[in-house]
């Protein structure tokens, strides 16, 4: 009698939990997800509170542009010397918002970030954006801008499915705090272990 096997299919959350616990590239050197988030996050917030960036409060307060578009392979930009070795793939705006994807040469692993813009800048750790913010122009401008940017979610929502039909690979990113963490989840990237993962619409569920 002939032997059958059933071919395994593998969901969503099998192939991020390999990521999770298997991918030695992406959790450079660390023994577990978690120092790794652990110490990316301690890393980032000694980097980004120490910044200064200028703009004025006409600038942080003004109307969005209403662009909306997604783009592969996005020209290169000046970036500084410790992300020299990413490859932009896709780039997506959506009014305040940007999702870029890129390919991480020295690592060898896809990353996505989200940026939102403050001002003439463009950021994406909630809390330092805060903190300066505040120290700058005060807490009553600061929740005008968070007002402003809190409106906008929806569109944030779309450019996320789109940049999602754009993907062939699960693209994992770590993020920057329970803030941005909650953000993710609002628009739809699942988080696991403090890991964003962007999801391409043809995986299975």
């Amino acid at each position: 009698m002939a032997v059958g096997f059933a071919q395994t299919v593998r969901t969503v959350d099998d192939q991020m939990e390999d990521i999770l616990k298997k991918g030695k590239n992406f959790r450079k050197g660390f023994p577990t997800i978690n120092e790794r988030v652990a110490s990316q996050r301690k890393d980032w917030e000694k980097d980004y509170t120490s910044r200064t960036y200028e703009y004025t409060k006409e600038e942080l307060l003004a109307p969005f542009d209403d662009e909306f578009y997604v783009m592969d392979s996005p020209p290169p930009r000046k970036v500084r010397k410790s992300h020299r070795s990413f490859i932009p793939l896709i780039k997506g705006v959506a009014g305040p918002w940007c999702i870029t994807t890129s390919w991480d040469e020295d690592a060898r692993f896809y990353d996505f970030t989200i940026t939102t813009r403050v001002g003439s800048t463009t950021r994406f750790s909630p809390e330092s954006i805060e903190t300066e913010v505040v120290n700058r122009y005060g807490r009553e401008a600061y929740n005008q801008w968070r007002s402003m940017i809190f409106e906008t979610i929806d569109d944030l929502a779309k450019l996320v499915k789109l940049v999602r039909k754009e993907i062939n690979t699960i693209i994992p990113s770590i993020t920057c705090s329970e803030r941005s963490a909650r953000l993710c989840r609002k628009v739809g990237i699942p988080v696991k272990q403090g890991v964003a993962f962007l999801v391409p619409y043809t995986s299975e569920k």
